[in-house]
C-alpha cells in the first residue's frame, strides 16, 4: 500500500515486476502492511521456485610445452613468428588508429596463442 505524505492518499499498488522469462516461477507473494521500515513502502514476501542448471563448458584449455624453449632454434622461430604477428597490432597503437583496449588486448593475446599453438603444441 503507498501513502501519500498527507496521510490522505492512499494506494494498493499490487504489482511485482519480473521478467518475462521468470514469470511462471513466483509462486505465491504477500504484503506485510505491519511492518515497520521506516518508510512507506510494505514488505513484500515472494515465494520463487527455479530451476537452475549448470552451464557445460565446451572450451579445451591447451596447455604449451614449455620445456622446448630450451631448444635456441625453437626460440628463434616462435619469436620470428610473434614478431610477425605483433607488428600490424603496434602499428595500429603508433598511429593512434585503435578503438578500445579490450579488443586491442583480445588480438594480442590471439597473437601469442597462435605463435604459441604452432610452435609449443
Amino acid at each position: 500500500m503507498w501513502k501519500s505524505a498527507d496521510g490522505q492518499t492512499h494506494n494498493m499498488i499490487d504489482h511485482v515486476l519480473i521478467s518475462s522469462k521468470l514469470r511462471s516461477s513466483v509462486t505465491n507473494s504477500h504484503a506485510f502492511p505491519i511492518a515497520n521500515v521506516g518508510s512507506f513502502l510494505q514488505l513484500l514476501l515472494a515465494d520463487i521456485r527455479l530451476k537452475l542448471k549448470a552451464r557445460k563448458s565446451h572450451s579445451r584449455i591447451h596447455t604449451f610445452d614449455t620445456r622446448k624453449l630450451n631448444d635456441p632454434s625453437i626460440v628463434a622461430a616462435y619469436e620470428s613468428i610473434a614478431s610477425k604477428r605483433l607488428v600490424p597490432i603496434s602499428d595500429a597503437l603508433d598511429n593512434e588508429k585503435y578503438g578500445c583496449i579490450d579488443q586491442m588486448w583480445g588480438k594480442v593475446v590471439v597473437a601469442f596463442n597462435d605463435s604459441s599453438s604452432s610452435n609449443f603444441l
